[in-house]
């Protein structure tokens, strides 16, 4: 499992106009081979129905916590993946400077 990946991938949609419009408009598959991801997170972010761009980060919030909660509980530990707070912060900011955007 690469949540790395997914939270790099994420945060490039946050900060490139033209990766986040792929994403929502059917480049997805051509844009996700760029990221170290394993079959099923593929198959999970291909299955995203999003029109939106917030729908997609929903989306990908949700596939991110539930993959770090699964991750957490195969360790027996709490441990929180700190790549959400970074994103969440660059959402944040972003939604700042370009009001359409909203998480």
């Amino acid at each position: 499992m690469s949540l790395r990946a997914m939270n790099v991938m994420v945060t490039r949609a946050v900060t490139s106009d033209q990766f986040r419009k792929g994403m929502i408009n059917g480049r997805r598959a051509d844009l996700i081979r760029e990221y170290d991801l394993d079959p099923d997170e593929q198959a999970e972010i291909m299955a995203i129905q999003a029109n939106t761009e917030s729908e997609f980060y929903r989306a990908m919030d949700r596939i991110i916590i539930s993959r770090a909660s699964r991750r957490a509980s195969l360790r027996a530990d709490t441990h929180t993946h700190a790549g959400i707070d970074y994103r969440l912060d660059v959402i944040a900011r972003y939604s700042a400077a370009h009001l359409t955007v909203s998480v």
